[in-house]
């Protein structure tokens, strides 16, 4: 039984770095400013598996059993010369507030042989389904560079295959069963990276990064995905997006017909980081939270958030929208950073 729970009428945002979690606090009723803490939530002593740190976390609020749920990435302890950046599974933590943390003891997903993700399951973003009760994952998938092309798998013999799906039950303390769709729910053979998924009524989105630029792809069976022609957002708009743009994140809020996406841009000065920033795309016309509009049509105004010129900072975070827990209808960008640990912002 799902128990009442309390309204606010503020918002609350977080945000996720490179590594680390970090949620950041807000009271403005759209994305605004954020106050970044160095609280450690989780770093490489979470679990048995987390010794080479851990990153890009993904949190979701289970509204049927009042827990938080993160999943994230990390480089396991096997290696495999087929696997140039070694072997990357998924993990799993869990919390009451938000705030402590508890890892699994075992990941959750793990590279298996001779699937699309041999080598790699990382940069995951998840969602919680309130009607059966399950996490969906969609994350960066990687197989072995020793796939044979003539008679290889169905998704090709690239190392690089795409965006997997996967979902989660968890059933209890111990006891998590996690089902991988058998290929990916979008074929991609070069490397992209950072999904991020939304969903708009029974349309469901992914946002991606691909060469710099940021893609997008829809579905309504949340497993079968289908790409739109071409970047729904480029570099050199911005004196900070010069170079690249990277790593969206969207949040759907029901306060406007706007469909907001953060996103990381990157001005390199002769390969040198000359500048890098952190801002907020919203969706225009084509609206994709009007019936029978496709949003593929975005508009990045020059401000940010933050600006930087550490080459090594800001490459993973995610912004998530509560819908119900201890403080409703709120949002959450959360940031981390890329020492292996996840910190709390605010």
């Amino acid at each position: 039984m799902t128990r009442a729970l309390p309204r606010f009428h503020s918002a609350w945002y977080s945000a996720i770095l490179c590594g680390l979690m970090l949620p950041a606090a807000a009271t403005a009723q759209t994305p605004g400013d954020f106050i970044f803490s160095p609280t450690v939530m989780l770093d490489s002593t979470a679990a048995p598996f987390t010794v080479n740190g851990v990153g890009a976390p993904s949190v979701v609020y289970d509204d049927i059993h009042s827990l938080y749920f993160m999943v994230f990435e990390a480089r396991l302890a096997e290696t495999d010369p087929a696997c140039p950046v070694g072997i990357w599974g998924l993990g799993l933590a869990w919390s009451p507030d938000a705030v402590n943390w508890n890892a699994f003891e075992e990941p959750i997903l793990t590279p298996e042989p001779g699937t699309f993700y041999s080598c790699v399951a990382a940069h995951p973003t998840a969602t919680f389904d309130s009607a059966s009760g399950d996490i969906f994952v969609y994350f960066k998938g990687e197989q072995t560079d020793d796939v044979e092309c003539e008679g290889g798998p169905t998704w090709g013999c690239e190392r690089f295959t795409g965006i997997g799906g996967a979902r989660v039950t968890v059933s209890g303390p111990a006891s998590v069963d996690t089902r991988v769709s058998l290929e990916p729910v979008l074929p991609i053979s070069v490397n992209m990276g950072f999904p991020k998924f939304a969903a708009v009524g029974d349309t469901q989105y992914l946002q991606y990064t691909i060469e710099g630029t940021i893609r997008m792809a829809s579905a309504t069976d949340r497993m079968t995905f289908s790409a739109a022609p071409g970047p729904v957002l480029e570099p050199g708009g911005t004196e900070w997006t010069m170079d690249e743009v990277f790593n969206p994140s969207m949040v759907c809020t029901d306060s406007t017909p706007i469909l907001h996406s953060y996103v990381g841009g990157r001005d390199n000065d002769g390969g040198l980081l000359a500048l890098a920033g952190w801002g907020r795309a919203e969706s225009t016309s084509p609206n994709p939270t009007i019936p029978g509009r496709s949003g593929l049509a975005w508009n990045l105004p020059d401000t940010t958030y933050f600006t930087w010129t550490d080459a090594d900072s800001w490459r993973h975070w995610e912004v998530n929208r509560l819908v119900g827990g201890p403080v409703e209808d709120t949002v959450h960008p959360v940031v981390h950073s890329c020492d292996g640990k996840r910190r709390r912002h605010g």
